[in-house]
C-alpha cells in the first residue's frame, strides 16, 4: 500500500478535538506523520475558517469565565482568577495567540501548500450558483 504524500485536513477535525493539538490522538497522528514528509494542502477558506473558529472560541472560553464569576462572585477573589490579572479583551488575544502558537508547531511537521484564488473562473462558479449545481445545491455531484 502507497503512503499519501499530500493531505488536507478540514476545520471539522480541529474543531472536533476543541483545537487541543497536545490530545492523544494528535500526539499521535504527529508522530506517525512526521517522519513521512508530507504536505498540507491549506486553501485560504480553510485556513480563515480556521482562525475564524479559533476567535469564536476565544471569545466563548472568556464569555464561560465571565458567566462563572457572576454565579459565583467568590470566583474572583481566587489569587490566580484569569481575569484578576487582565482584562477581557487581553485574554480573548492571549487564547488566541496560544491557540494560534499551537496551530503553528503542528503545522511545522508539515510542507504547507496554501491554495489561493488564483487560476479561479469565478464567471464558472457563479454559473453553477445560478444553475444550482454543487456545492451550491443540496445534492453532491
Amino acid at each position: 500500500m502507497s503512503t499519501p504524500t499530500t493531505i488536507f485536513i478540514d476545520t471539522s477535525i480541529f474543531d472536533e478535538s476543541a483545537y487541543n493539538l497536545n490530545s492523544a490522538s494528535f500526539k499521535a497522528f504527529r508522530s506517525l506523520v512526521a517522519t513521512k514528509n508530507l504536505k498540507l494542502l491549506m486553501p485560504d477558506p480553510t485556513a480563515r475558517e480556521i482562525r475564524r473558529h479559533i476567535r469564536e472560541r476565544s471569545h466563548a472560553a472568556v464569555k464561560s469565565i465571565e458567566d462563572a464569576a457572576r454565579r459565583a462572585p467568590f470566583l474572583r477573589q481566587l489569587h490566580d482568577w484569569p481575569l484578576n490579572k487582565t482584562n477581557k479583551n487581553s485574554l480573548i488575544y492571549h487564547l488566541q495567540d496560544h491557540v494560534e502558537k499551537e496551530l503553528s508547531d503542528f503545522y511545522a511537521i508539515f510542507e504547507i501548500i496554501e491554495l489561493d484564488y488564483n487560476g479561479i473562473n469565478m464567471n464558472e462558479i457563479m454559473n453553477w450558483y445560478d444553475w444550482k449545481q454543487a456545492p451550491f445545491s443540496n445534492r453532491k455531484n
